[in-house]
């Protein structure tokens, strides 16, 4: 067995750089996994000393200030408020009052004097008891309430204002030719461009991870990745491309840097609305570029990944607004999860990957039974393990794309690092299927090999 206070030592360690105390103990359990009986023995040794170092930094490091709202009276049926709030934006009150003087939770933020716009109740608990009064017996109660900032929300507005600032931005901007109809069935092919796992927003320093990499170095791989694109498509001429952005384009989904679930991403330094806004004109000029340089009706079909579920709704949104004018781009904004596109003999499915496992192969002739049976192949498009494969079952194959982004803090630390970075084009013809497939690398792939690689000798001459 381990030794628990070397353990315990590095749980010291990470709270101390940084880490949340979920993060800290997932680290610590799959270290020394095998140095206990179960994951509940862990919990009881490990986390509980996880949870008390944390509960016992926040109460050292939090200097609360407590002001009565309301001056309380000597009479025992008044009503009463007493405040608390620390550092970190934690508030809490207790509202003593009779019963029924409250009815709603707008009156009892009101009472305590903050605005219902800006702050939520997230718990209440209550006590009663009564009071003597010379008017008889009067029942009582308190109110112990939990309160939290409401997180602002994307709104029209903020959709308006960002379409705008990239429109603002833009030297020219240039109206494209509407798309004959006679032309979309002359070669019977359609291209299928995956933008694999950007993680928009994320940084990367050399130091650490062997590559500086950012928002700029992100749009600069995805501009690098169109040009190889298009030259594709110019020697393989289709009817129509179809832009898949399957999840987690963007490394963040909050204004407070974490993902759809909730994990805290220390990799995030862009503003929310700042990440929206660059991510949202990087795409602007993808889809521009491919309609400009191929002339062809354009769709762009996107899925939520495990990073950005309601950012990348909030882009399709923004997408859609961009574009609605335009008649050789359709914005397909759906909510599924997994979405199904017929094209020809073949059945199209997309997904970001991170909840199907191995049912992934199962979902198309269940979701789908008719163009299922309609259909001779079945492909699926997915992401999330960052690995570039195939895998063919019968007439189903699952095109797993990589990932555009170096491996941020997380992943190198789990040892994550085999990942060849790009996106993948498709060529599916009406008739056959599946007829051409290629990586697109980025530019700068192998950079990060060589601050990792030092030759010892010269440390010593």
């Amino acid at each position: 067995m381990a030794n628990i206070n070397k353990i315990k030592r590095e749980a010291d360690n990470l709270l101390n750089s940084g880490y949340a105390s979920m993060d800290a103990r997932q680290i610590l359990w799959e270290r020394y996994a095998s140095s206990f009986e179960s994951r509940r023995d862990f919990d009881n040794v490990i986390g509980t000393y996880i949870r008390r170092k944390r509960r016992r930094a926040e109460n050292a490091s939090a200097s609360t200030e407590k002001s009565n709202k309301i001056i309380p009276f000597s009479d025992k049926t008044a009503t009463t408020c007493e405040v608390t709030s620390d550092k970190k934006g934690n508030t809490e009150g207790v509202i003593k009052a009779p019963v029924g003087t409250f009815t709603t939770e707008e009156d009892m933020l009101r009472y305590m004097e903050l605005d219902p716009a800006e702050f939520a109740i997230t718990a209440c608990r209550k006590s009663k008891w009564e009071a003597q009064t010379p008017d008889g017996i009067v029942p009582m109660e308190a109110m112990r309430v939990t309160v939290e900032k409401r997180i602002p929300q994307l709104t029209e507005e903020d959709v308006a204002e960002m379409v705008q600032k990239s429109v603002d931005r833009a030297a020219s901007m240039v109206t494209f030719p509407k798309v004959p109809k006679s032309k979309t069935t002359e070669y019977g092919r359609m291209g299928v461009f995956q933008l694999c796992d950007c993680h928009f927003g994320a940084y990367c320093s050399r130091r650490e991870h062997g590559i500086d990499w950012g928002p700029k170095e992100c749009a600069e791989d995805v501009a690098f990745i169109t040009d190889q694109a298009i030259a594709q498509l110019k020697a393989t001429p289709v009817d129509g491309l179809l832009i898949a952005m399957t999840g987690d384009a963007l490394n963040s989904d909050t204004i407070t840097h974490t993902t759809a679930h909730g994990t805290q991403q220390f990799d995030g330094l862009l503003h929310y609305k700042d990440l929206i806004c660059e991510y949202f004109e990087m795409m602007t000029k993808v889809v521009d570029r491919f309609a400009k340089e191929l002339g062809v009706q354009i769709n762009i079909i996107h899925t939520v990944g495990n990073h950005d579920e309601k950012t990348m709704y909030d882009m399709m949104l923004a997408l859609r607004v961009r574009y609605k004018n335009d008649p050789n781009v359709h914005v397909l904004d759906e909510l599924n999860q997994r979405k199904y596109r017929i094209y020809g003999n073949s059945l199209l499915m997309f997904t970001h990957g991170q909840s199907e496992s191995k049912r992934i192969k199962l979902c198309p002739q269940n979701e789908a039974p008719e163009a299922w049976g309609a259909t001779k192949f079945t492909y699926i498009f997915a992401e999330h393990t960052h690995q570039y494969r195939l895998e063919p079952d019968g007439r189903t194959l699952v095109l797993t794309g990589s990932t555009i982004a170096p491996p941020g803090t997380w992943t190198k630390n789990s040892a994550y690092v085999g990942a060849r970075r790009g996106a993948q084009l498709c060529i599916i013809d009406k008739q056959y299927g599946l007829v051409n497939q290629c990586f697109l690398p980025v530019l700068h792939d192998n950079d990060e090999i060589d601050d990792f690689v030092v030759n010892v000798e010269q440390l010593f001459a």
